[in-house]
């Protein structure tokens, strides 16, 4: 399921980086074994789906909630694509309830980023906030990183 299939969505952020695919890859991936103060987050599983593609799964355990995240890493297309999962209670499932989207523009040299609320875990304006903070996160990470 590709981000524009997905209709019923409470809002989307958008942010372009202006930044080569793979640096804003590696600056993802230093992003997420890093972790925040915040939470405690684990590796729970990493795997190669195929010789471009390999997914990975983040357990984030934040005072007895816990989330996971989905991320997969689309070389070919180039593309990357997270979900997060949070237990709903009533079904005992993990549903979905946000998607972020890295897709590589060649023409423009840079990477587009859209995230979609699918369910609110939180309200509108703080996730706008944490949005906004880790785009700016993500910028700090990919100014200071070397040039590829």
């Amino acid at each position: 399921m590709d981000i524009e299939d997905i209709k019923n969505f409470k809002y989307k952020v958008s942010h372009v980086f202006n930044y080569h695919f793979q640096k804003v890859a590696e600056a993802l991936w230093s992003k997420y074994k890093n972790g925040n103060a915040y939470s405690t987050i684990t590796i729970a599983d990493i795997k190669q789906i195929d010789e471009n593609k390999f997914v990975f799964v983040r357990r984030m355990d934040r005072r007895g909630e816990v989330a996971y995240e989905k991320i997969v890493y689309n070389r070919r297309q180039p593309k990357i694509v997270a979900d997060l999962y949070v237990n709903n209670d009533k079904t005992k499932a993990r549903d979905v309830c946000e998607r972020c989207v890295y897709t590589y523009d060649s023409l423009k040299g840079s990477v587009n980023y859209n995230l979609i609320v699918i369910k609110e875990m939180w309200t509108k304006f703080i996730r706008v906030k944490l949005s906004e903070w880790g785009i700016g996160q993500m910028e700090r990470l990919l100014k200071a990183a070397p040039s590829i």
